[in-house]
């Protein structure tokens, strides 16, 4: 499971319905710093992209190193979503063998 959540994290005046760190549904003061996560909305966006940069490096040593007959993720956004046009997870699946994407919503 990694997260994709990069693509609802956007500036908080941005997107009112689609944006977890917006403050349309955030206090000005909301923090998640106590579970390790952004300390403020205004840093929410960057913890995000910040998150997905590391998630895809890990992602990528895990998968060099599987041994099993299938490699399978789980992720929040479907794979049009990746930031790159769908290329970040045609290399999982062309250079680590990925052969399932379980995806959610849109």
């Amino acid at each position: 499971l990694f997260d994709t959540n990069f693509n609802d994290a956007k500036e908080p005046s941005e997107d009112s319905e689609h944006n977890i760190c917006g403050s349309a549904h955030n206090p000005p003061d909301a923090t998640c710093a106590a579970v390790g996560g952004p300390k403020s909305i205004h840093e929410c966006p960057q913890f995000f992209a910040d998150l997905w940069s590391e998630q895809k490096q890990w992602l990528e040593k895990q998968l060099s190193k599987a041994k099993g007959d299938w490699q399978i993720g789980v992720t929040h956004f479907p794979c049009g979503e990746d930031g790159e046009h769908q290329a970040f997870y045609r290399k999982l699946h062309q250079e680590y063998g990925l052969d399932l994407l379980v995806t959610g919503h849109r």
